[in-house]
């Protein structure tokens, strides 16, 4: 809903915070598998209140829109929370964005807001334990049911799959 993001983005600018905004491409995801996200419905088309709301929000000061036609909008904040200094909010609903939590950023996640101290007891039960920073490894071998990517190999153990990704040394792969 359109309003809903313009009031939640000048509340924001009202307590002084810049505003980064990503916004979609069409992802490689898509090219490699055309399954990716098919099993999304939504109730309105987000493609066409797009141009009006971009144009609006334009208008704004310390708001920066980012784009990049290749890339989702999950890849351009990664990017964008490793490059920006300082403290930083990223308010979604996407378990995706998890792996992006560290001492200078935090998940609003609107029902919940989750820092790297808050993680474990938010999340221990759905990931198991898995750290964040092997959250990306955790979930390539069980698949992401939001995203419809099966697992690596069918039904294969939520915990062994945790077991196995904590006792990596990801800096010897």
């Amino acid at each position: 809903d359109t309003a809903f993001v313009i009031e939640l983005i000048t509340a924001i600018l009202s307590r002084g915070h810049e505003v980064y905004i990503a916004v979609d491409g069409k992802p490689i995801r898509k090219q490699i598998n055309r399954h990716y996200k098919e099993n999304r419905k939504h109730t309105y088309n987000i493609r066409e209140n797009m141009p009006p709301l971009l144009a609006e929000l334009n208008m704004y000061k310390r708001i920066h829109i980012h784009y990049n036609p290749e890339l989702e909008a999950d890849d351009v904040i990664f990017t964008l929370n490793a490059l920006l200094p300082g403290k930083k909010v990223i308010v979604t609903s996407d378990n995706d964005m998890l792996q992006c939590l560290g001492c200078d950023t935090i998940i609003d996640m609107g029902k919940q807001v989750v820092d790297i101290m808050s993680y474990p007891s938010q999340f221990n039960e759905k990931f198991h334990e898995v750290p964040i920073a092997k959250l990306p490894m955790y979930r390539a071998i069980v698949g992401d049911a939001s995203d419809n990517i099966g697992a690596a190999i069918a039904r294969f153990p939520h915990k062994l799959a945790a077991m196995f990704v904590t006792s990596l040394n990801m800096n010897q792969i």
